[in-house]
């Protein structure tokens, strides 16, 4: 969720114009750029331990708490040098609620403070105001931003993929704030709308019947093949792991942990995933993080004590 980092008087000037904005639109969502340690949304993680490894720690991961409507739903580690998200981490809950048609972004984290804006897409800001000239003076400093927008995946072959998906959350407002840029990653279709979303169905299915207490989820994308539109990532792999320390057994032996893994690319090699095309690649927690380990070249763990109490 973030600009390119510029001069901070651009900044400044670009900020406060945004706020002139507040009072005339409903949707806003606040991002609150974290430090390392996630210490405002460390609960979305088991034991409130985000995942460790060296490899990503470099200066281009931005950890955001997601926060909305005088609330925080996830934490997403943000890279800003590829414009996608290294991983989503959050809590699975049942409810209801309806899809968001159009998708959210932050204006600024170049300055890296606590409270930072996210605003509808300017699509759906100048479709609501679209003779109001601060829109369009924003709108023209806003290319400058270093993360996806909308126009990135028009015509790309790809859609935005949910990392923390909205049916894994329970309420209107936590279903609401998924739909930020900072929690998507280009997406090949037939992975997103058939095979993934088969995957998060079964977990929330195995939430509800085998799950007595909390879930944590962690889902990612990693290893990059190319670029849409020469700057935004599409990650060849996509992956994720839940940790339910509290269940119920099951005849398949899927708790407490288990993992995923599945190609965004169907052409990528198969001594990372098994499994053919877009299939995903059912696997224990250690192999999924043996994988991790190869392609992040750094050893990586992403539950405290592998989500043992």
């Amino acid at each position: 969720m973030s600009v390119l980092c510029f001069q901070r008087e651009m900044l400044q000037i670009c900020t406060a114009a945004l706020l002139l904005l507040l009072s005339g639109f409903g949707n806003l969502v606040m991002g609150e750029i974290s430090d390392n340690n996630f210490s405002k949304c460390k609960q979305f993680f088991y034991k409130n331990a985000p995942p460790e490894g060296k490899g990503i720690t470099g200066k281009e991961y931005v950890p955001i708490c997601q926060y909305y409507k005088g609330e925080y739903h996830f934490a997403t580690l943000y890279n800003e040098k590829e414009y996608v998200p290294l991983y989503s981490a959050y809590k699975v809950s049942t409810g209801g609620g309806q899809r968001l048609n159009y998708w959210m972004y932050e204006p600024q984290v170049c300055e890296k403070t606590n409270q930072s804006t996210i605003l509808p897409s300017f699509k759906n800001l100048l479709e609501r105001k679209e003779d109001d000239p601060e829109m369009k003076e924003i709108q023209v400093k806003q290319k400058l931003k270093n993360q996806a927008d909308d126009e990135d995946y028009k015509r790309s072959g790809y859609t935005k993929g949910h990392l923390n998906p909205c049916m894994h959350q329970g309420s209107q407002n936590q279903r609401d704030a998924t739909f930020t840029l900072t929690n998507a990653v280009p997406q090949h279709k037939e992975s997103n709308t058939k095979t993934w979303v088969k995957y998060e169905k079964k977990v929330l299915n195995l939430y509800n019947k085998n799950c007595n207490k909390e879930m944590y989820v962690i889902t990612g994308a990693i290893k990059y093949f190319q670029k849409i539109k020469k700057k935004v990532s599409v990650p060849e792999y996509m992956w994720s792991a839940y940790c339910c320390p509290s269940f119920t057994p099951s005849d398949d032996n899927k708790f407490a942990t288990y993992a995923v893994m599945g190609r965004n690319n169907k052409n990528s090699g198969r001594d990372v995933v098994n499994k053919t095309g877009y299939e995903i690649e059912e696997m224990t927690l250690e192999t999924l993080e043996n994988k991790l380990q190869k392609l992040l070249s750094t050893k990586i763990t992403l539950f405290y004590r592998h989500c043992k109490k």
